[in-house]
């Protein structure tokens, strides 16, 4: 039996104090709030009310409104695949380049949601990109209701 010397990492994990608080209570739950379409050719919601609920991330802990979305389609591939699940921070104001959820009324008063980039936002237009392929979307500011951040893994779990 090796014994490790009181120097190593071993031996210094070894007394670390131990947590006795149950997982399913360390976190508080975020709403899982519908689907956003990478591309303007599906269009998607965010649910009046949760489709479910995940823990969450220490970022979001005390944020009232957060909540999370997945991805569909393809269009934001590789940044965002079909079927990730994304984080989003309703009060960060968006920068250039971030991940952002837009949701817009569309010429039937619906409200569609989408993820993309954001590039700006004028008082006529938000523009925006996406990836898969690379385009510039424009969005009537009057029809823009929320740009909501979508936070990355480093802003989600280290900050």
């Amino acid at each position: 039996m090796a014994v490790a010397p009181s120097g190593s990492p071993i031996g210094e994990a070894s007394r670390l104090p131990l947590i006795d608080e149950p997982i399913s209570s360390a976190r508080t739950q975020i709403p899982i709030m519908g689907l956003v379409a990478g591309s303007a050719l599906g269009n998607y919601a965010i649910s009046p009310t949760p489709l479910g609920y995940v823990r969450s991330p220490p970022a979001l802990e005390r944020v009232p409104g957060a909540y999370a979305v997945y991805v569909q389609n393809d269009s934001m591939e590789p940044m965002h695949a079909q079927g990730d699940l994304r984080f989003v921070h309703p009060y960060l104001p968006a920068r250039k380049d971030d991940s952002v959820v837009v949701q817009v009324r569309d010429g039937r008063g619906e409200i569609e949601a989408y993820i993309k980039l954001y590039v700006k936002i004028t008082a006529e237009w938000l523009t925006c990109r996406q990836i898969n392929p690379a385009a510039e979307i424009k969005y009537k500011r009057e029809h823009v209701i929320h740009v909501h951040r979508v936070l990355t893994i480093n802003e989600l779990f280290f900050t």
